[in-house]
């Protein structure tokens, strides 16, 4: 009768393990939920074949990086690996079938037929079934995680390509002013005011200025790429960015309420903390569980020769002789410890990365401040004063060139820190585990620079100067700056 009812138990966990549904959608449904509470929301499947926008902003550029970026869709067919996990941890193994048929030359034909079931699955099969879904749940985590981190990276690959716009644009009004002033000196230099040593000189500058402009052309097209990389499109595309760099807002986001958020919102830490939990529950299931060694359970039927029939349980038992399971047990709490370091690892990560990150913000904030209250007016106003002086001819037209390059350079520096702040920013978002709303604030102006929006390079010729007055004596206002390939 016990035979009886312990097979009985044991078919009827097969059934019901067999009934259910593999929880793929789940999991689809928990990640999405996850990144949802945070800011995040992931589109539609069919995000990925959308028509990409013929211009993008910094909130398109997240759009366009969760439904496309392989990397995230890579993470997200995980969830098919987890799911997978969990519909198996709620299986016990298959049952085995016996069969044997003896041929005797005295007595006749023996047959036998048994068949065995692991009891030591059906005996360990809620414990495997939680672990699972502890692990499923920690998966999930991760790839909301995932999802995070492709939004974070979107938005910082955008402004640093606009950053790298502007700057390309900067370089390129620099690069003009040194190639006028080569133009204005060669032509010094055929009146005979100037002498060999200081022509090469300013032909030297204007060349090394090109440099630049070179490179920072090759810097844009750079990040061209790196932000279709972390969009997951083509950079050849005709697609470009919308708007342009904003200023940085007049007040910094507090530290304090962010590290206490991060501790609640990081995905990363709550994934670590549950798999530790489960890393636990593993050592104990570990330390009951290897005493009992191979249980199996099960019926055999045999046919005597004379028709006789002979039938009964069966029961197999592997004695922990040789092999008490201690290794499994040290093995398992050592991936405890691990477990908890890990914990540790990312609660130190979550303090010390908003720290760190919300240093850098602090600096780019004051940094650009500094440029935009100070340093640039005063630029402005040595310029102003500079071409002043030019046009009653108490300096030369050259100093006026390099108080000019000297503006602008002033500008560079100051894209540059706006581009730290914004990049701080996205960092800072990142550490807290909650994605920060841009704040709306004006947009970046840049005294000549190209028209919004933004386009990407297309290369540049030579520009050209010309010149009025052949005199190199004669009055002159700042020289004027051409437009690339204009006409000589």
């Amino acid at each position: 009768m016990l035979t009886k009812r312990l097979a009985a138990t044991v078919v009827a966990a097969g059934a019901l393990a067999g009934c259910s549904a593999l929880p793929l959608s789940e999991g689809d449904d928990a990640v999405r939920t996850l990144g949802e509470a945070r800011g995040l929301a992931l589109p539609p499947a069919d995000a990925a074949t959308a028509r990409v926008p013929d211009e993008i902003d910094h909130d398109a550029a997240v759009r366009i990086a969760l439904g496309r970026n392989p990397e995230l869709m890579a993470a997200l067919a995980s969830i098919g690996f987890g799911a997978a996990d969990v519909y198996e941890a709620a299986r016990i193994a298959n049952p085995m079938i016996d069969v044997a048929r003896l041929d005797s030359d005295a007595s006749g034909r023996l047959e036998t037929f048994g068949i065995v079931f692991a009891f030591t699955d059906l005996l360990t099969l809620g414990a495997r079934r939680n672990l699972a879904a502890a692990d499923f749940t920690a998966l999930q985590h991760d790839v909301a995680m995932h999802a995070m981190q492709t939004a974070i990276d979107a938005r910082h690959a955008w402004f640093d390509y606009a950053a790298a716009l502007e700057l390309e644009a900067l370089q390129a009004q620099v690069s003009e002013t040194g190639i006028v002033s080569a133009e204005l000196a060669a032509r010094f230099r055929s009146a005979g005011n100037l002498t060999p040593r200081e022509l090469a000189e300013q032909q030297a500058v204007a060349a090394a200025l090109r440099v630049d402009a070179i490179g920072a052309a090759r810097r844009a097209a750079e990040a061209r790429a790196d932000f279709a990389d972390a969009l997951g499109i083509s950079s050849g595309g005709s697609w470009q960015l919308s708007g342009t760099l904003q200023q940085p807002p007049r007040e910094l986001p507090a530290l304090e309420p962010l590290l206490d958020a991060a501790r609640t919102w990081r995905l990363d830490l709550a994934a670590a903390r549950l798999r530790a939990d489960a890393q636990a529950e593993r050592v104990g299931i570990e330390n009951w569980s290897r005493w009992l060694g191979g249980l199996s359970i099960g019926g055999e039927v045999e046919r005597e020769p004379d028709g006789t029939r002979l039938k009964g349980p069966s029961l197999s038992i592997g004695l922990p002789v040789f092999d008490t399971g201690r290794g499994r047990v040290a093995r398992q709490q050592a991936a405890l410890i691990q477990a908890g370091a890990a914990v540790q690892r990312v609660e130190l990560d979550i303090e010390n990365g908003l720290r760190r990150a919300h240093a850098r913000l602090a600096a780019a904030y004051e940094q650009s401040q500094t440029q935009r209250d100070f340093l640039l007016p005063a630029r402005a106003r040595a310029t102003s004063e500079a071409a002043a002086q030019y046009n009653f001819m108490l300096i030369g037209v050259f100093e006026l060139l390099e108080v000019k390059q000297r503006e602008i350079a002033g500008w560079q520096d100051y894209v540059a820190s706006i581009r730290a702040y914004w990049q701080a920013h996205v960092e800072l978002a990142a550490a807290a585990g909650h994605v920060l709303d841009v704040p709306q604030t004006s947009p970046l102006s840049i005294p000549g620079a190209r028209a919004q929006p933004m386009a990407p390079h297309s290369g540049h010729d030579m520009p050209t100067h010309h010149e009025d007055n052949d005199d190199p004596n004669a009055r002159h206002d700042m020289p004027e700056h051409h437009d690339h390939g204009a006409e000589q």
